[in-house]
C-alpha cells in the first residue's frame, strides 16, 4: 500500500518540474525556487511527525495523504487560476511537502507495525524494493500523461490532465488504510 502513495508522489514531482520547465518555460534555477518549499515542507514535517509515528500510527498516514492530496488539488486549481503567476505554486507545493513528510517514515513504520522481529529484516527490504519500484512506475505513468497531453494542449490542461492521478491515487490509498496495521511498531533506538 505504500507502494501506491510512492507512486503518487514521485509523478507529482515529476510533472511539477516538467511543467515548470517545458509548460512555463522557466530555468532551472527559477524551477528549483518554486519547488523548494516542498523540500522545506518534507523536513518540517518529518521531524515534527517522528515522535509521532508511534502514538499515532495510521493516523499520521492518512493526514499526510489528505495534504498531499489538497495540495495537488490547489495545485491544479492554481494553474488554471493563475496560469501566469508560476511562483504562487509554492504554496500548493509546500502543503504536499508537509503530506509527504508525515508520510515518509509513518507509512514504512505503520506498515511493519504486525511484523515479528524474525521477519523484520526481509519485510524491510521488500518494502525498500517495492518503494524504487513504485517510483519508477509512478514517474512514467504520470509523467507519460503529461507529454502525452502536453503536444496538442495547453500546458496547464496537460499538468492538470496528469496530476489528477494523484488524488484519484490519493483516495484509493484512503480506503486502503484500514488494511494497515493501527500503530506503527515500538522504536527500537
Amino acid at each position: 500500500m505504500g507502494s501506491v502513495f510512492f507512486a503518487a508522489t514521485a509523478g507529482l514531482l515529476y510533472v511539477s518540474s516538467l511543467y515548470l520547465q517545458e509548460g512555463r518555460g522557466l530555468g532551472a534555477f527559477p524551477t528549483a525556487a518554486i519547488m523548494a518549499p516542498m523540500s522545506l515542507g518534507i523536513i518540517v514535517a518529518s521531524f515534527t511527525a517522528r515522535g509521532l509515528i508511534e502514538s499515532l500510527g495510521r493516523r499520521l498516514v492518512e493526514t499526510g495523504l489528505a495534504l498531499v492530496g489538497a495540495g495537488a488539488l490547489a495545485f491544479m486549481l492554481t494553474v488554471h487560476g493563475e496560469p501566469n503567476r508560476s511562483w504562487l505554486l509554492c504554496f500548493p507545493l509546500f502543503v504536499c511537502g508537509l503530506g509527504m513528510g508525515c508520510c515518509f517514515g509513518s507509512v514504512f513504520a505503520v506498515t511493519l507495525g504486525d511484523v515479528t522481529l524474525e521477519q523484520a529484516g526481509s519485510a524491510s527490504g521488500t518494502l525498500n524494493a517495492v518503494q524504487q519500484l513504485a517510483n519508477s512506475a509512478g514517474s512514467a505513468l504520470i509523467s507519460t500523461l503529461y507529454l502525452a497531453r502536453a503536444t496538442g494542449d495547453s500546458p496547464g490542461d496537460a499538468v492538470t490532465t496528469s496530476l489528477v492521478a494523484v488524488p484519484a491515487i490519493i483516495a484509493v490509498r484512503l480506503a486502503c488504510l484500514p488494511l494497515l496495521p493501527p500503530r506503527a511498531a515500538p522504536d527500537s533506538n
